[in-house]
């Protein structure tokens, strides 16, 4: 992998810039929920570490692990909404 060598946890949260503004879509899947579920948690709060709002965050979750297109198509549709 090419961040071995790189903790990807390591950054400088200043050089972040500020979330507040910005409209966030989350597909997950839940064929591992165990697994998935912590990973979308872990977004999810990084994103409002960041100063996002939770309401501009949508989440969409996808039965099928091989295939998340159906909760893409459903997440597009609800952020164009959020934008009209």
């Amino acid at each position: 992998m090419a961040t071995i060598l790189k903790n990807l946890s390591d950054y400088d949260s200043k050089s972040i810039p500020s979330a507040n503004e910005m409209k966030f879509g989350i597909v997950v899947a839940e064929w591992n929920d165990s697994i998935t579920s912590l990973l979308c948690k872990g977004a999810i709060d990084t994103l409002v570490k960041h100063g996002a709002n939770s309401e501009n965050i949508i989440v969409k979750a996808s039965i099928r692990h091989l295939n998340l297109q159906p909760g893409l198509g459903g997440l597009l549709k609800q952020l164009m909404l959020m934008l009209l």
